[in-house]
Protein backbone atom coordinates (compact mmCIF):
# COMPACT_ATOMS: atom_id res chain seq x y z
CA UNK A 1 0.00 0.00 0.00
CA UNK A 2 1.32 3.41 -0.94
CA UNK A 3 0.27 6.49 1.02
CA UNK A 4 1.07 10.09 0.19
CA UNK A 5 2.74 12.24 2.85
CA UNK A 6 -0.53 13.87 4.00
CA UNK A 7 -2.23 10.48 4.43
CA UNK A 8 0.85 8.91 6.02
CA UNK A 9 0.76 11.34 8.94
CA UNK A 10 -2.81 10.26 9.70
CA UNK A 11 -1.84 6.57 9.90
CA UNK A 12 -2.76 5.10 13.29
CA UNK A 13 -1.82 1.48 12.63
CA UNK A 14 -0.23 -0.72 9.98
CA UNK A 15 -0.61 -4.49 10.27
CA UNK A 16 0.79 -6.87 7.63
CA UNK A 17 -1.12 -10.09 8.33
CA UNK A 18 0.26 -12.27 5.54
CA UNK A 19 1.61 -12.00 2.02
CA UNK A 20 -2.04 -11.67 0.93
CA UNK A 21 -3.58 -9.43 3.63
CA UNK A 22 -2.71 -6.21 5.38
CA UNK A 23 -4.59 -3.52 7.23
CA UNK A 24 -3.99 0.20 7.55
CA UNK A 25 -5.96 2.33 10.01
CA UNK A 26 -6.20 6.05 9.31
CA UNK A 27 -7.41 8.89 11.52
CA UNK A 28 -10.45 10.55 10.00
CA UNK A 29 -13.31 12.88 10.81
CA UNK A 30 -15.95 12.09 11.88
CA UNK A 31 -14.76 8.44 11.89
CA UNK A 32 -11.49 6.61 11.43
CA UNK A 33 -10.98 4.46 8.35
CA UNK A 34 -9.67 0.90 8.25
CA UNK A 35 -8.39 -0.29 4.87
CA UNK A 36 -8.10 -4.04 4.39
CA UNK A 37 -5.89 -4.64 1.35
CA UNK A 38 -6.16 -8.09 -0.24
CA UNK A 39 -4.54 -10.16 -2.94
CA UNK A 40 -6.61 -13.34 -3.23
CA UNK A 41 -5.27 -16.61 -4.62
CA UNK A 42 -5.97 -17.19 -8.29
CA UNK A 43 -8.62 -19.61 -9.55
CA UNK A 44 -5.89 -22.21 -10.08
CA UNK A 45 -5.07 -22.29 -6.34
CA UNK A 46 -6.15 -25.25 -4.26
CA UNK A 47 -9.49 -25.12 -2.46
CA UNK A 48 -7.62 -25.37 0.84
CA UNK A 49 -5.52 -22.28 0.04
CA UNK A 50 -8.61 -20.33 -1.02
CA UNK A 51 -10.55 -21.34 2.09
CA UNK A 52 -7.58 -20.35 4.26
CA UNK A 53 -7.47 -16.93 2.62
CA UNK A 54 -11.18 -16.27 3.17
CA UNK A 55 -11.00 -17.57 6.75
CA UNK A 56 -8.17 -15.10 7.44
CA UNK A 57 -10.03 -12.29 5.69
CA UNK A 58 -13.17 -12.97 7.74
CA UNK A 59 -11.16 -12.92 10.95
CA UNK A 60 -9.48 -9.61 10.02
CA UNK A 61 -12.81 -8.07 8.99
CA UNK A 62 -14.53 -9.25 12.19
CA UNK A 63 -11.75 -7.80 14.34
CA UNK A 64 -11.94 -4.37 12.67
CA UNK A 65 -13.33 -1.57 14.81
CA UNK A 66 -17.10 -1.33 14.45
CA UNK A 67 -16.83 2.46 14.82
CA UNK A 68 -14.55 2.72 11.77
CA UNK A 69 -15.46 2.96 8.12
CA UNK A 70 -14.04 -0.34 6.81
CA UNK A 71 -13.04 -0.70 3.16
CA UNK A 72 -11.98 -4.05 1.75
CA UNK A 73 -10.06 -3.47 -1.45
CA UNK A 74 -7.54 -5.13 -3.71
CA UNK A 75 -7.43 -7.96 -6.20
CA UNK A 76 -9.87 -10.78 -5.49
CA UNK A 77 -9.11 -12.56 -8.78
CA UNK A 78 -12.87 -13.00 -9.04
CA UNK A 79 -15.71 -12.63 -11.49
CA UNK A 80 -18.97 -12.22 -9.59
CA UNK A 81 -21.18 -12.85 -12.60
CA UNK A 82 -24.43 -11.44 -13.92
CA UNK A 83 -26.69 -12.73 -11.15
CA UNK A 84 -24.54 -11.54 -8.26
CA UNK A 85 -26.64 -9.97 -5.50
CA UNK A 86 -23.85 -7.61 -4.39
CA UNK A 87 -24.00 -5.04 -7.20
CA UNK A 88 -26.51 -3.78 -9.74
CA UNK A 89 -24.27 -3.67 -12.84
CA UNK A 90 -22.33 -6.93 -12.88
CA UNK A 91 -21.26 -8.88 -15.94
CA UNK A 92 -19.77 -12.14 -17.04
CA UNK A 93 -19.88 -15.66 -15.69
CA UNK A 94 -19.14 -16.22 -12.02
CA UNK A 95 -15.98 -18.21 -11.34
CA UNK A 96 -15.03 -20.13 -8.17
CA UNK A 97 -13.34 -17.08 -6.65
CA UNK A 98 -16.46 -15.10 -7.46
CA UNK A 99 -18.55 -17.56 -5.45
CA UNK A 100 -16.28 -17.10 -2.45
CA UNK A 101 -16.32 -13.31 -2.79
CA UNK A 102 -20.12 -13.18 -3.06
CA UNK A 103 -20.48 -15.41 0.03
CA UNK A 104 -18.06 -13.22 2.01
CA UNK A 105 -19.80 -10.02 0.90
CA UNK A 106 -23.29 -11.32 1.71
CA UNK A 107 -22.22 -12.64 5.11
CA UNK A 108 -20.83 -9.20 5.99
CA UNK A 109 -23.50 -7.05 4.27
CA UNK A 110 -20.99 -5.66 1.75
CA UNK A 111 -21.36 -4.51 -1.86
CA UNK A 112 -19.01 -4.74 -4.83
CA UNK A 113 -18.65 -1.03 -5.53
CA UNK A 114 -17.22 -1.58 -9.01
CA UNK A 115 -20.58 -3.20 -9.85
CA UNK A 116 -22.65 -0.23 -8.64
CA UNK A 117 -22.02 1.91 -11.73
CA UNK A 118 -22.63 0.94 -15.35
CA UNK A 119 -19.31 0.67 -17.18
CA UNK A 120 -18.53 0.58 -20.86
CA UNK A 121 -18.32 -3.07 -22.04
CA UNK A 122 -14.61 -2.73 -22.93
CA UNK A 123 -13.83 -1.99 -19.27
Amino acid sequence: MILDKQTWVSMLDYNPISERLLTVRLAGKPRNVTLIQVYAPTNQATEQKNEGFYTSLQQVFSQSSKQDIVLVCGDFNAKIGERAPIGKFRRGVRNDNGKCLVQFAQANLLLATNALVRQHPKH
